[in-house]
């Protein structure tokens, strides 16, 4: 789509609306608003985007419903986050971590539980030696999430070293109970 045609779509749609298509957006979701407004797919996206970058839509949408997205992140994941707000483009990511990712997962500590919710799936991709590409699915990358990592990272050692030690008191404990259930059967000659 051409500047000119995204300008005629904003002209047409948007502009003198802005307010009413948030309220509709906020109130009823975006595939209604899209259907009502007659719109297609592209532009959906020049408005889409002109609500996201000039209106804060996504940090609006979840302030609405923080608990559900708390919720959603914590059991899904990133991921999953951004595709139920359809902002899985590079080009959304600073908006993303600016309006969202900060409040869902930092300051109401939903990335925390959804590693603990999940550990036994992350501490196997960390004892791989695959933790900078379980930092990237997470999404903390760069120096500003530094102190998240390290909580992150205490989860999954703390876990990766729980389960090599329940593992090595099992094999021990089958180890002992072999050798004094051998020492207590009746030896007989055949």
């Amino acid at each position: 789509m051409t500047q000119e045609d995204k300008n005629l779509v904003l002209e047409r749609y948007y502009y003198g609306r802005e307010e009413f298509i948030i309220r509709r957006y906020l109130v009823e979701g975006p595939d209604v608003l899209v259907s009502s407004l007659g719109l297609n797919a592209d532009e959906w996206a020049v408005i889409f985007e002109k609500l996201v970058f000039e209106h804060n839509i996504l940090y609006k949408c979840v302030i609405n419903s923080l608990d559900f997205f708390v919720d959603l992140f914590i059991r899904y994941g990133n991921d999953h986050l951004r595709k139920i707000l359809n902002v899985r483009s590079s080009s959304y990511d600073g908006a993303w971590y600016e309006q969202v990712f900060d409040l869902v997962a930092v300051s109401n500590e939903g990335l925390k539980f959804h590693v603990l919710e999940n550990k036994s799936k992350y501490t196997g991709l960390l004892v791989s030696g695959r933790g900078d590409e379980l930092r990237a699915k997470f999404g903390i990358l760069g120096l500003r999430y530094n102190g998240l990592w390290e909580e992150v990272l205490d989860i999954l050692l703390n876990s990766a070293c729980e389960e090599i030690f329940s593992g090595r008191s099992f094999d021990h404990a089958i180890s002992a109970f072999c050798r004094t259930y051998s020492s207590s059967r009746a030896h007989r000659k055949i």
